[in-house]
C-alpha cells in the first residue's frame, strides 16, 4: 500500500517497513479508472504531475486473459 507520511510518498514493504517512491510533496491522489489508475501529485513549488497505470493482460496459450 502507498501513503503520504510529511512530504513523502511512501510504500509498505511486506509489513518490514516502508520506501520512500516519491518526496517534496505537497500532495497526491489516486484516481481509479475503468482500465487505469491515474496518480496526481504537486511538489512544493507547485508543479503538477500525472501519471497513468494501467493493468497488464496476459493472454495464456488457450487466448484466454489473465490479470497480471
Amino acid at each position: 500500500s502507498y501513503e503520504k507520511y510529511g512530504d513523502k510518498l511512501r510504500r509498505r514493504v511486506n509489513g518490514a517497513g516502508h520506501e520512500v517512491v516519491l518526496q517534496k510533496l505537497q500532495s497526491v491522489q489516486f484516481e481509479v479508472k475503468e482500465d487505469n489508475m491515474v496518480l496526481i501529485y504537486k511538489n512544493i513549488f507547485q508543479k503538477e504531475y500525472r501519471s497513468s497505470f494501467y493493468q497488464m493482460k496476459i493472454r495464456s496459450t488457450n487466448g484466454d486473459e489473465e490479470d497480471e
